[in-house]
């Protein structure tokens, strides 16, 4: 099986030198080393495609500090960028492309309320989401996105996040979660995943996406995970939808009728499907 997080570190070097005329490598804050997938963090803004980048930053900068940039935004695999380049087309020019999103995901709900990037929705617990989405209906819809990442992430053993458990999260898991997964360990080994759907209202119509590349083999398990914790009654508001999929039923819903997002979901898949 082909190494997918190589193959789209050299994939991203590829489109550093042609797409975006950039031979200078950017550094890995982590090591000081500079990595030829990186960007110069002087121009991290090229991140952005090129169809909506303008006005991408000056959304940005409206918003600014109320959405942060990642520590590593400037490498070109970041998965937070791409967030970006996915839905940020959808939501300019007063959200009116963004109805094709639940379309292309499979459900309707009518008018959208609000879109939000970073969306923490308890201040207190802390978790984020890559995008989120709330109808006039007041259905919530909450977006995870990976791209080369390979896991969702857990958390430390130890007595703060074992106290969080108690304190936060062990109310609601068992209203979630199959019993051999409501314990602490569980909880924090699969952290990023259950603190994620944790938040989804299961009594109401709340869905969760998470949304990562098929080809992305080292997110295979936690992503059968995903299903495998939840109780039965929960699967269906929580869902796996592999990018090459969705980006696919998106084109479909604006060919012919958009040319500027048809170019951008062009450039997209350009960038990151492999």
């Amino acid at each position: 099986m082909a190494d997918y997080q190589s193959d789209i570190k050299t994939h991203m070097e590829q489109y550093k030198i042609e797409r975006l005329g950039v031979t200078q490598n950017g550094v890995w804050k982590k090591n000081g080393k500079e990595y030829p997938h990186i960007l110069p963090e002087a121009l991290l803004k090229l991140n952005i495609l090129e169809t909506y980048r303008r006005e991408f930053w000056k959304y940005f900068d409206r918003l600014n500090p109320k959405i942060g940039l990642h520590h590593d935004f400037h490498h070109l695999n970041s998965s937070q960028a791409m967030c970006f380049n996915l839905f940020f087309p959808l939501v300019n020019d007063n959200q009116q492309d963004i109805p094709c999103l639940p379309t292309a995901l499979g459900f309707s709900d009518g008018a959208i309320e609000t879109t939000a990037f970073e969306f923490v929705p308890d201040p207190i617990e802390s978790t984020n989401f890559d995008f989120f989405i709330r109808f006039r209906s007041q259905r919530r819809v909450y977006f995870e996105l990976k791209l080369s990442e390979g896991n969702f992430g857990s958390a430390q053993n130890d007595k703060h996040h074992k106290d969080k458990f108690e304190g936060i999260y062990k109310r609601k898991v068992a209203d979630r979660f199959l019993p051999e997964y409501c314990d602490a360990d569980h909880f924090l080994q699969n952290y990023q995943i259950m603190r994620n759907v944790w938040h989804i209202d299961f009594t109401t119509r709340d869905l969760l996406f998470f949304i990562l590349p098929r080809r992305n083999a080292l997110l295979e398990q936690p992503a059968k995970l995903i299903h495998a914790c939840l109780l039965e009654s929960c699967r269906d508001q929580v869902r796996v939808v592999y990018l090459e999929d969705l980006i696919s039923e998106i084109e479909k819903n604006v060919a012919g009728g958009h040319d500027r997002l048809t170019t951008h979901f062009a450039l997209f898949r350009e960038k990151y499907l492999l």
